[in-house]
């Protein structure tokens, strides 16, 4: 079982770091967010709309590393 933990840990590291590290940087750099349901929200300056752009970018990347990274591991059991 703690085999199989650290092989999941070694295959999905670096791009569940990437995603954790976006989201701190995101939140460090005070990223676009709510104020409330009510309140109406400020349109984004140049800065913000990088941030949140660039933060997307790196989310989708992790998700399809993510995934590739899956399906490798699917058919490498399969021996395909």
């Amino acid at each position: 079982m703690l085999d199989r933990l650290k092989h999941i840990w070694m295959l999905y590291r670096k791009p569940v770091l990437l995603n954790v590290v976006t989201v701190i940087i995101y939140i460090l750099l005070d990223g676009p967010t709510t104020e409330g349901s009510r309140t109406p929200m400020p349109p984004m300056n140049a800065w913000e709309r990088i941030l949140f752009m660039a933060a997307g970018v790196s989310g989708f990347v992790s998700l399809l590393w993510i995934m590739l990274i899956a399906l490798s591991e699917h058919y490498r059991d399969k021996n395909w």
